[in-house]
């Protein structure tokens, strides 16, 4: 999940910015990390049980613009979360829904860090 994600930031700020990445003393210097990931249930059927599941991940991002510094951001938290089928397994829809919430977490990212230049 760590490697998915960090590709994804990565693929963003190049095709959407004209920033190149380098090893140290960038202008915009972005690091964080997954603080949560959860699954829990959301609603309860007429039977008493679970019918939808949620499943949420949380990311801790620390941001420093060295040209800017007032747009520097210690640990903001990003979020997001989908819904399944409690008949679902986990395993068996994870993996395209981990995809949607790190694209949704990566763009509010990328929106709060440069969608104002």
């Amino acid at each position: 999940m760590e490697n998915m994600f960090n590709t994804a930031l990565q693929d963003i700020y190049m095709q959407q910015t004209r920033l190149k990445q380098v090893k140290r003393s960038g202008d915009l210097q972005l690091s964080g990390e997954i603080t949560n990931y959860e699954a829990f249930n959301k609603g309860i059927g007429s039977d008493g049980y679970s019918s939808m599941v949620e499943l949420r991940m949380t990311v801790r991002v620390n941001f420093v613009n060295s040209s800017n510094p007032t747009e520097n951001m210690n640990g903001q938290q990003f979020s997001a979360s989908r819904e399944y089928n409690s008949n679902q397994q986990l395993s068996a829809v994870q993996d395209e829904l981990v995809n949607q919430m790190i694209k949704e977490i990566v763009e509010q990212i990328f929106n709060a860090t440069v969608a104002n230049w």
